[in-house]
């Protein structure tokens, strides 16, 4: 009878691990699957409707950009836009313009669609106006090259 009862004991002990070993691999062989599903967030816009959509369009250069701690302790990243022309929101002898730069998340982390802007970095920029009071350049075709404001601000 003790025979019986180790036998027994040694085949559950074995299905359990068998049972273990094919719920890892199906764990496994679904995050695999899964990791290869991608979201996209933004349609393509032509740039007439990027125009549209936007607050501000100016031509210029970033100038400068530099980290400001709020009163929360939040960091937020600002940039300098000087302004050579202004084509929409703006008065026309306005000469610069502060901008929020990506990321935008509080953890600092940036998306696929974050656009990452370099001092020099120059052209039509379409921006949006935050909450906050900034502007922000929303997505990656939002800014675009100079000669296209002769284009599309005929």
């Amino acid at each position: 009878m003790t025979f019986i009862l180790l036998k027994n004991s040694s085949i559950v002990q074995k299905k359990i691990v068998f049972c273990t070993k094919l719920r890892t691999c199906l764990l496994f062989l679904f995050m695999l699957l899964n990791s290869f599903v991608a979201h996209g967030d933004q349609i393509f816009l032509s740039s007439q409707a990027l125009v549209k959509a936007s607050d501000v369009a100016v031509t210029g250069k970033l100038i400068h950009k530099q980290n400001i701690t709020l009163t929360n302790k939040q960091v937020i990243r600002v940039g300098a836009i000087y302004i050579e022309q202004v084509f929409k929101g703006l008065s026309p002898s306005q000469q610069s313009l502060l901008i929020e730069l990506p990321p935008f998340t509080a953890n600092g982390m940036l998306k696929s669609t974050d656009v990452v802007l370099e001092i020099g970095n120059e052209g039509l920029w379409l921006l949006k106006k935050h909450t906050n009071g900034l502007y922000r350049v929303e997505r990656p075709d939002a800014l675009l090259p100079k000669e296209k404001a002769t284009i599309l601000f005929k």
